[in-house]
């Protein structure tokens, strides 16, 4: 049994010696790109029995062809050795088994089984690993060493942003008595170029409790404010439909604009108002160019016509707007005074107080202040981005050196009263001796 097992060593070395053998020319084979070269060192294409005899049968293709066949001479001697088993094993079988059974069984069994297992499990294996050429081994990288440490950089502290002074709100003074009951018309005109103060944006007060034709349009922040409140009071009140302003501050070139479209078409329009009245004033007589009138409708009823003074919002307005500081302006039984059509749509800020009084005498504006002054209304100046201050004019400086306080002149001393010198008198020749004669 021993030597049963050792012979089947020795079969099994020899196998593997003829793969590794075989091996250097499947190498070589692989590199020359002849890809069926290695079919016979595949397990498919070699049979466990005669595997030494499939590498004899290699096709000779190349040179090496020789060396090859020249390999399976140095294993005969296993294949001789596998022949001779079944005869020593079945002669010393019997210290085990029956010898019937060792002959037939055993040695075909052992020897056949443990040639083919080893030697299909190397070759297939190890080939496809030793066939393809090493590339170049890349070279190592040499790792940098590290240098000293490099020194922190101080992060700098973030510094706080400069805080950005507060915007101060703009703040709206309310409107004089004078402001709120000036009276324009036909007789009662606007400064050329006027612009009321405190205008802003509707939208910005209305927000979505009404509808504006232009919610970029202007209007007196203080008229705004109280026709907010109407429209609330009117929601609570039950009128379903919302309120539209159709406009209120105008700008006087835009008013001129409209009335020069109509005396395009009628080049007599407003000649005689008061007994013919009109729809449109001039620029410079509207009150919607002083910022103090409305035009109001409804989403309902979004035409600006004498029907909507039949509709209910209509008739709210008419009669609730003196709770707010508004009158109904332009009524039909005042044309004659006013100059202008029947406008139940057009509504004057005056303030609370004078609204109610208006509303309670049955007058028109123009009658009440007839029976009342108003105030004289005062030409409220633009507003300003600030007070301007008057440059007072820096005086050039002179090249040469500012003359002083002019010196008095010193009088200079006057010399005495001159003496009127004496003429000195000649001396006259003395009396000429007169000779006497001799004698």
């Amino acid at each position: 049994m021993k030597k049963a097992k050792t012979k089947a060593l020795y079969r099994i070395v020899c196998a593997l010696t003829a793969a590794l053998l075989a091996l250097p020319f499947a190498a070589c084979r692989l590199n020359n790109g002849a890809q069926a070269d290695v079919s016979p060192v595949t397990p498919e294409a070699t049979e466990p029995a005669d595997y030494a005899a499939s590498v004899t049968e290699l096709p000779e293709e190349t040179g090496y062809a020789a060396e090859m066949t020249e390999a399976p001479a140095e294993t005969e001697a296993p294949t001789e050795a596998a022949t001779e088993l079944p005869t020593e094993e079945a002669t010393e079988a019997p210290e085990d088994t029956p010898a019937p059974t060792a002959a037939g069984t055993k040695a075909p069994t052992e020897a056949p089984t443990a040639a083919p297992s080893a030697a299909p499990t190397a070759v297939p294996t190890r080939a496809p690993t030793a066939a393809p050429t090493p590339g170049p081994t890349p070279a190592p990288t040499a790792t940098p060493r590290p240098t000293g440490t490099p020194a922190t950089t101080a992060t700098p502290r973030p510094t706080s942003a400069p805080t950005a002074a507060p915007t101060a709100l703009p703040t709206h003074a309310p409107l004089t008595e004078a402001e709120r009951m000036r009276l324009v018309n036909f007789d009662n005109r606007l400064p050329e170029g006027y612009v009321p103060r405190d205008m802003v944006p509707m939208i910005s007060i209305f927000g979505s409790i009404c509808v504006c034709r232009n919610n970029n349009g202007l209007i007196q922040y203080e008229v705004g404010v109280q026709l907010k409140k109407l429209f609330r009071a009117a929601a609570e009140a039950g009128i379903s439909t919302k309120y539209r302003v159709h406009d209120a501050y105008r700008s006087q070139e835009y008013q001129w604009s409209l009335w020069n479209n109509k005396l395009k078409q009628d080049p007599h329009y407003g000649d005689d108002p008061y007994n013919n009245p009109v729809g449109v004033m001039p620029g410079n007589a509207s009150e919607h160019c002083a910022g103090l009138a409305v035009d109001i409708c409804s989403v309902a009823h979004p035409a600006c016509n004498a029907a909507f003074a039949n509709t209910t919002e209509g008739k709210w307005l008419i009669n609730n707007a003196h709770r707010f500081g508004f009158i109904f302006r332009y009524q039909a039984n005042k044309t004659h005074i006013t100059g202008v059509k029947f406008e139940p749509w057009h509504f004057r800020y005056v303030g609370v107080e004078a609204a109610a009084a208006i509303r309670a005498s049955g007058l028109c504006l123009e009658e009440y202040l007839a029976q009342t002054p108003a105030p004289t209304a005062t030409p409220t100046p633009r507003p300003t981005a600030g007070p301007t201050a008057t440059p007072t004019p820096t005086p050039r400086p002179t090249a040469g050196p500012t003359a002083g306080p002019t010196p008095t002149p010193t009088p200079r001393p006057t010399a005495g009263p001159t003496a009127t010198p004496t003429p000195t008198p000649r001396p006259t020749a003395g009396p000429t001796a007169t000779p006497t004669p001799r004698p």
